[in-house]
């Protein structure tokens, strides 16, 4: 009996676990609260690698925006960890920046313009996300929410072991509470999968 035993979906939730709780509790140890702080959005970007692998070329499908789009949310999580600027500062890189990703990446005029709508729709939903995710509860019950919707639609292909990674990935809050470093990334991703 090993990892083969475990239902494809849930290999995404136990990885992300696993990453999300390894990273907390190292960077605890270590007395970097900060860095134990991003430990769900670490996690969360393991899990979905391990769902999807990783990509390198670029992505065909909306699904495969979503490592790019945890990583990019990651970062701002990190440049929002800080003071008063820093913050405001990563939390619109990670919503402009995961909106725009999300819609397309559009590069010229024409295409922006025919994005906007999309693009404006994710930054609302992602703003939505961030500003509820100020406590843990709400994020985990978010995750499941979207997880058990997904389930209860027989949603086909990656989307519920997506879910399923990202509420595993809420495993290291319980060790280290939930920073900006994973607030964003968690709030962006979650709308992500939401409209793939």
């Amino acid at each position: 009996m090993g990892i083969d035993a475990l239902p494809p979906e849930a290999l995404g939730g136990l990885v992300a676990g696993l990453v999300s709780l390894a990273w907390a509790g190292a960077w605890r140890l270590a007395r970097w609260p900060r860095l134990a702080a991003a430990a769900a959005g670490v996690g969360l970007l393991a899990g979905l690698a391990a769902v999807l692998g990783v990509i390198n070329a670029s992505p065909r499908q909306l699904v495969e925006r979503l490592p790019v789009l945890a990583v990019l949310g990651l970062a701002a999580g990190f440049l929002a960890a800080g003071g008063r600027v820093r913050q405001v500062a990563g939390i619109l890189l990670g919503l402009l920046g995961g909106a725009w990703w999300m819609a397309g990446a559009p590069l010229h005029p024409d295409s922006l313009w025919r994005a906007a709508p999309v693009a404006l729709g994710l930054l609302v939903g992602m703003g939505l996300a961030l500003r509820a995710g100020a406590a843990a509860p709400p994020v985990t019950i978010a995750w499941l929410a979207l997880a058990g919707g997904l389930a209860a639609a027989g949603a086909r292909g990656p989307y519920l072991a997506c879910a399923l990674a990202g509420l595993g990935a809420m495993a290291g809050t319980t060790v280290a509470g939930l920073g900006m470093a994973a607030r964003v990334p968690l709030a962006v991703t979650l709308a992500g999968i939401a409209v793939v």
